[in-house]
């Protein structure tokens, strides 16, 4: 499968679209905001991307909660990501290592009993 992820740019609006084997598979309308960095930009993208899979197509993941709170002008004064990595991380980590994910380092943070 090859896959091609196109962008258009405009004054406004970027339009996003990600082709699979020669057809529009998905597509999305973002506002252009000149003040975003291209690291912004990035991660606003990762996450319109399909999140990584285990061989029977299940996602990684595991409950998260994000608080965002508005500072006005398109602005947020604050991120707040809660959940728990003593209880869902070991279990999506062992998937992922099982599925053929490999860690770029040996050293590890151990977490909190």
């Amino acid at each position: 499968m090859t896959a091609l992820l196109a962008v258009d740019v405009g004054n406004t609006n970027t339009v996003l679209g990600v082709f699979r084997d020669g057809e529009l598979a998905a597509h999305w309308r973002i506002q252009t905001v000149a003040e975003r960095t291209s690291d912004e930009y990035a991660v606003l993208i990762k996450t319109l991307l399909d999140p990584p899979t285990d061989p029977n197509g299940e996602p990684f993941w595991f409950p998260n909660w994000t608080r965002l709170v508005y500072a006005g002008d398109g602005l947020f004064s604050s991120e707040e990501d809660i959940y728990n990595p003593n209880r869902d991380a070991p279990g999506v980590v062992a998937a992922w290592l099982e599925a053929g994910g490999r860690f770029d380092s040996d050293k590890f943070l151990q977490p909190n009993a």
